[in-house]
């Protein structure tokens, strides 16, 4: 996972969900609304001797602001529907992969009772037998044997699945993700955390790579950093067929990710060529 920009994370992700008409949901007491798992951009890990970033996974609430010591890449927030989770996952690139929440705890046995309460009607519609699945394994801070992946998945098998397994193209992916933590150098032999859930979809985070300032054709003093330039267009709200001025244009690395980002029609293209030309700019497209 990545370690840059760490301070933006929340506002990027609280920015996008006001975009698309959602909010962070405090009511920790009912399933009236998707539980989901965001896996975000995760922090450097603390120093010895430092503040530990063992803590359970932070609930958002509205109002509130995440303790920033921990750095913890696992956030358990409350949105109104899936069509709002899947848009913020084709916006944002602080986070990796967003998942409805199923069942977590601090142990393995939690989270089997966690899942256990889960309610039947909520998983029936992805586990009836004409569906397909598959079931993945992560961890964070540590790696797992074959062996261990397996004892894993085959403890879940009280759960009512019906359908076929199918490892290349299932319909539902399901994922248990376990969390060891920040230190790499005291990893503790059992997680301070377990989750498990379906997976709704995964972020845009290979945008910052595919803009890369090193994959440009030309490179300017004041070059933005393509994952900043995408950041800064999603903290503004930037939306198809907005007007966005940009006083100190630069090279215009800004502009030109805002409007991949919004993916702007025709119109926007057109304009933004005869500035290019204007400032005789040169990009790589």
């Amino acid at each position: 996972m990545a370690q840059e920009h760490l301070e933006f994370r929340l506002p990027e992700i609280k920015s996008l969900l006001s975009l698309f008409g959602g909010q962070f949901i405090s009511n920790q007491g009912t399933y009236g609304k998707l539980w989901i798992l965001l896996v975000v951009a995760c922090g450097t890990p603390p120093q010895r001797g430092l503040t530990s970033g063992v803590m359970s996974a932070p609930r958002i609430r509205t109002g509130e602001t995440l303790d920033r010591q921990s750095g913890s890449p696992f956030w358990i927030l409350s949105i109104p529907s899936e069509e709002i989770a899947r848009n913020l996952m084709k916006r944002t690139v602080c986070a990796k992969s967003i998942f409805e929440l199923w069942g977590h705890g601090r142990s393995s046995e939690e989270l089997y009772r966690s899942l256990r309460s889960y309610p039947v009607e909520k998983m029936v519609p992805f586990l009836h037998s004409d569906s397909t699945y598959k079931i993945k394994i992560h961890t964070f801070n540590k790696t797992l044997t074959q062996e261990e992946k397996v004892k894993r998945i085959d403890a879940l098998e009280f759960l009512p699945f019906e359908g076929k397994v199918n490892l290349k193209k299932p319909q539902h992916i399901f994922s248990l993700l376990e969390d060891y933590g920040l230190d790499p150098n005291c990893i503790p032999e059992n997680p301070h955390n377990v989750y498990f859930g379906r997976w709704i979809a995964d972020g845009q985070r290979e945008l910052i790579e595919s803009y890369s300032v090193k994959k440009r054709h030309f490179i300017g003093n004041t070059s933005m950093d393509a994952g900043l330039s995408f950041i800064m267009a999603n903290h503004g709200k930037v939306k198809e067929n907005d007007i966005v001025f940009d006083p100190f244009v630069g090279t215009a690395v800004y502009s030109k990710l805002g409007l991949l980002k919004t993916h702007s029609n025709q119109m926007d293209k057109v304009l933004f060529k005869e500035a290019q030309e204007s400032f005789s700019v040169s990009l790589d497209n």
